[in-house]
């Protein structure tokens, strides 16, 4: 895995999106997190375009490290099958539930964001956000490797999901 870090640019999370995407060539999977002076990217592979430095992962296994993540807590309905948001008061339990299924143990606040709106041609997209950051300590390892290559949560494009360690 390598993480780039990009110049922010302006629009919405899908125009940051198709920014990203335009750097790293192929079907890779690309997460990202923007914040307010930069995207910072993890990519299976390191882009010709811009430097790139490949995260040795073994350094956080005794470590408590500080994060952040934008994340979208919603979950399928059992009667209609669509993907709905979770209610703001479970919240915190769906996080903590999240962040232990993918091999962490964490201490951590959150922001409700509200609705993120951005447009795919003529399609409007609308995903619920929350911000979460705090601490973490990784329980098992190759949960959380995994949680690092793929991100946390079900949306995991337009900004959601990557675990952004400092």
């Amino acid at each position: 895995m390598y993480l780039t870090k990009l110049n922010r640019i302006g629009g919405d999370d899908y125009k940051v999106h198709q920014y990203v995407r335009s750097i790293f060539e192929g079907e890779q999977r690309v997460l990202f997190h923007v914040t307010d002076s930069e995207i910072i990217v993890i990519s299976e592979n390191k882009s010709n375009n811009v430097v790139s430095e490949e995260i040795d992962l073994n350094g956080y296994k005794d470590k408590i490290c500080n994060f952040c993540i934008r994340i979208n807590p919603c979950k399928r309905d059992a009667k209609t099958h669509k993907i709905i948001a979770i209610e703001l008061a479970n919240v915190k339990s769906w996080l903590k539930k999240k962040f232990t299924e993918n091999g962490i143990e964490a201490n951590f606040q959150y922001i409700p964001e509200g609705i993120r709106r951005s447009k795919k041609g003529c399609q409007k997209i609308s995903i619920f956000s929350v911000l979460c950051f705090g601490s973490f300590k990784v329980l098992n390892f190759d949960l959380f490797e995994k949680a690092i290559n793929n991100g946390i949560g079900r949306e995991k494009g337009l900004g959601f999901g990557m675990l952004n360690i400092f």
